[in-house]
């Protein structure tokens, strides 16, 4: 069982480095409000890169996710360059194992025909599970983008 804690340092060419708002979750601590069957709402910002039919830009947006605690899973919507991206009420973001990683399995849709991939992981900063923090991939036609968010509850 792992007792340490590891700092997150998310890297973005061009950029430079940051280190989020905490550090990473421990299994014990999602155990601990799996069981509790605690639920969670993570509200935050994304800042990103695109290449829209050639010309390239940055975009921003908007990342939220309702998580529970006790099925380990959550569904997350995403607003990125104007488009949004999963919402509903069918989960799209699920706990990796007991790890305090999380990832979308399918890709979230849009309207536009776009589709966004998120990894992300839970971060402790004087609370359990405080923050998520993490990228979202956007592919579509003629369009790529990368993103990185981090979301307080």
């Amino acid at each position: 069982m792992t007792t340490s804690r590891d700092r997150l340092t998310l890297h973005a060419p061009g950029f430079g480095s940051f280190t989020s708002f905490g550090s990473l979750a421990l299994p014990s601590e999602l155990n601990r409000l799996a069981a509790l069957n605690s639920t969670a709402t993570y509200s935050g910002q994304i800042v990103g890169v695109v290449n829209n039919g050639g010309t390239q830009g940055f975009a921003t947006g908007s990342y939220s996710n309702t998580w529970r605690f006790g099925p380990r899973n959550g569904i997350a919507t995403i607003t990125f360059d104007n488009t949004t991206y999963g919402g509903g009420s069918t989960p799209n973001t699920f706990q990796v194992g007991r790890s305090p990683l999380f990832t979308s399995t399918t890709p979230l849709s849009s309207t536009s025909g776009r589709t966004a991939e998120v990894i992300g992981v839970f971060q402790s900063n004087n609370q359990s599970a405080s923050t998520q923090a993490g990228a979202v991939i956007v592919n579509g036609t003629n369009y790529k983008g990368v993103g990185l968010f981090s979301a307080n509850r």
